[in-house]
């Protein structure tokens, strides 16, 4: 009866530790576009470092997006170099190879890469920055390097495209610039679903985030729109030029094209913070957090409950 009763007093005590102890905030990864690098900002001592960069080492390839792979690596879109998207090591930021070849996309339609994501499938979702071509929304394999699988969404007639994201609902959203929509297409069947919320008229988007509850925040020339309907509500935050854009926990870091400054708002529109020394940056991400003290804790704890049981 001893045993039962020691094992739950260790779930009951490791529980508390973990609880107790500050949660590991994951560092931010930048698309330094202009400097043809990932740079990460380190959030606890506030500064900048090359963390990943072009292996021909070309002076402007364009970085335009980012996302973490199923294996835990970082998998970064190129725009130009015809690089592609090459893999790097989610940790570490050392090369690995070429996984989608600029020779793949412009085989498969896109000529020009915007922005990537991946979906709930695990597989890539790419947009071409000026289509000539109907499709709006590529996807490749996640898993298998240089595999397309399909056009997976249009809106009927090629565009001029920024910004793509899931959203809620089991949606994927894409801004167009031309006309100043975001369109939304089912995230399973790429089925167009019509325009999610729209300014009127052409409006520069850079990139597009939305909040837990469903809120999308979308970055252009001008500031930060908001919208959480058919519609944009004024102007959310006015300012530089903004590009990249990062929805999390309950803040916005927005990328100035301008200054390069990092900008830290709340997402309810106030101001908390520059943070200066960083890229223009297309795209924001956190990195993958390292394990913590937390996690170490639980870890010790769960393998002493184990040698307990097996004696």
């Amino acid at each position: 009866m001893k045993t039962p009763l020691l094992r739950c007093a260790l779930v009951a005590l490791t529980l508390t530790l973990f609880a107790a102890l500050p949660r590991v905030r994951a560092d931010l990864l930048l698309a330094a576009r202009g400097a043809d690098t990932v740079v990460r900002y380190d959030s606890t001592g506030g500064t900048f470092s090359t963390f990943a960069a072009d292996p021909n080492g070309a002076v402007y390839a364009g970085i335009t997006a980012m996302v973490y792979g199923a294996d835990g690596n970082l998998y970064v879109l190129y725009e130009y170099d015809s690089l592609g998207v090459l893999r790097y090591n989610g940790t570490t930021g050392a090369f690995i190879d070429e996984f989608i070849s600029a020779a793949t996309l412009g085989a498969a339609g896109i000529g020009d890469p915007g922005d990537m994501e991946v979906g709930p499938d695990g597989n890539f979702y790419i947009s071409d920055h000026i289509s000539t071509v109907t499709a709006a929304v590529w996807r490749f394999s996640g898993t298998t390097a240089n595999t397309f699988i399909d056009n997976f969404a249009t809106f009927g007639a090629g565009s001029h495209t920024h910004g793509l994201a899931f959203g809620p609902g089991g949606k994927l959203y894409l801004g167009d610039a031309a006309t100043g929509q975001v369109h939304q297409f089912n995230a399973t069947t790429g089925a167009d679903l019509g325009t999610y919320a729209t300014t009127g008229a052409p409006t520069p988007y850079g990139d597009l985030a939305f909040t837990p509850d469903g809120t999308l925040y979308a970055t252009h020339s001008g500031g930060v729109l908001r919208a959480a309907g058919p519609a944009f509500g004024p102007p959310f935050i006015t300012g530089d030029s903004y590009w990249g854009i990062l929805a999390d926990g309950g803040f916005l870091y927005l990328s100035d094209l301008t200054t390069g400054t990092l900008k830290k708002y709340t997402d309810t529109g106030i101001f908390v913070a520059d943070i200066t020394g960083g890229p223009g940056a297309f795209d924001i991400i956190p990195m993958v957090p390292e394990p913590g003290a937390g996690l170490l804790v639980l870890a010790g704890l769960a393998s002493l409950g184990l040698g307990r049981r097996r004696r």
